[in-house]
């Protein structure tokens, strides 16, 4: 477990149960919208993944600031992806997404592993989801 994880209050967190409720509710509708998507579709969706994820890698290497116009318009630009194609991402959700890229080692391994080896991405993504979210407030 890292460090960062005996940095959260459990007493702020929401219990297992509440967690695992509120991500199914939120999933329901993307489980609807995504089983009707054609094969096109899905490499359309893949294709602008890819360019929104390289867009957010390039501007975390030239050491941009989380909070700068470039990577709110980043964070804007995935916000527009995640409600065209899969659910409404609210600045609620979207802050809680940035949170669970530092949370989960999965996506602390995926930011951060042996392919990428950006040491402190996740943190960063969580800090640009954050600027976003509050900037939407």
């Amino acid at each position: 477990m890292s460090a960062d994880r005996h940095d959260i209050d459990p007493f702020e967190r929401p219990t297992r149960a509440e967690g695992v409720r509120r991500r199914t509710d939120a999933r329901r509708p993307s489980s609807r919208r995504t089983a009707t998507y054609t094969p096109e579709q899905w490499r359309t969706i893949q294709a602008e993944s890819s360019v929104l994820t390289d867009r957010f890698a390039q501007l975390f290497d030239d050491g941009s600031d989380p909070a700068s116009q470039a990577v709110l318009a980043a964070s804007a630009a995935w916000r527009q992806h995640v409600d065209r194609w899969f659910y409404q991402l609210t600045p609620e959700v979207q802050r809680g997404l940035g949170e669970l890229y530092v949370a989960d080692p999965r996506f602390v391994a995926y930011y951060e592993g042996d392919e990428t080896q950006r040491a402190g991405y996740a943190l960063w993504m969580r800090d640009a989801f954050a600027a976003y979210a509050d900037s939407r407030e």
